[in-house]
């Protein structure tokens, strides 16, 4: 099989690879942790050249640095810093939407999601990652955050992004059918004293606020 392009992204927890070739794109990740894989599928026909589009949140260092992480930030300086080149699939630096550390507010990755993902059309690959702390609001567990630079951990609720408002923007906002989200994240005690991540724990949470339809696939 002849593909028009391949992306592998190797970062700290594991390896993605995007192939695109006409009318389909094929996902492959693996856990280097587990060497566990993940593949999906996204059949239907497709222009043979499309626009590729990518919002990469990282935040390592916190207004408050109790919760602050040690890996986050220079994970999505690598992830942005491949996507420009020819075999990270070549992204144009002005559709590549960076957010890190203390650009990455919840006010700035709102107005990304809600005014940036304007811009891609129907045919285009679109690419979320996101790489920082995510907890439930403790009032109401079955509501998740992503917790931002600006996060108040006293107040998730009134300070994180929560998890619905990307579903929202996907749906309401974004034009594109080819979406693929990253989201490299912690659960609950999930802010925990190590300052990782440990994306195994909220996995089925996450899943619930983005799966839609069939546009919209999540890799752990």
């Amino acid at each position: 099989m002849l593909y028009h392009s391949c992306w592998i992204f190797s970062l700290e927890s594991y390896k993605l690879q995007i192939y695109a070739i006409e009318g389909m794109t094929m996902v492959k990740a693996t856990d280097l942790h587990t060497n566990r894989g993940l593949r999906a599928d996204l059949p239907t026909s497709y222009a043979t050249y499309v626009d590729r589009w990518a919002i990469v949140v990282g935040v390592s260092k916190y207004q408050d640095g109790s919760i602050n992480l040690k890996y986050a930030d220079r994970d999505a300086e690598a992830l942005y810093e491949l996507l420009k080149t020819p075999s990270g699939g070549g992204f144009e630096e002005e559709h590549i939407c960076k957010l890190v550390n203390e650009e990455a507010t919840t006010a700035n990755i709102t107005r990304a999601l809600r005014s940036f993902l304007k811009k891609p059309g129907k045919d285009d690959i679109v690419l979320l990652y996101f790489a920082c702390h995510g907890a439930p609001d403790i009032d109401r567990p079955k509501i998740l955050y992503l917790l931002t630079h600006d996060t108040d951990p006293k107040d998730i609720a009134g300070t994180a992004l929560p998890m619905r408002e990307i579903n929202l923007s996907l749906k309401e906002n974004l034009l594109a059918e080819r979406v693929i989200i990253i989201a490299d994240t912690c659960h609950s005690a999930g802010i925990n004293k190590s300052g990782t991540r440990d994306a195994g724990d909220n996995s089925g949470e996450i899943n619930r606020y983005t799966l839609s339809g069939n546009r919209l696939y999540v890799l752990k």
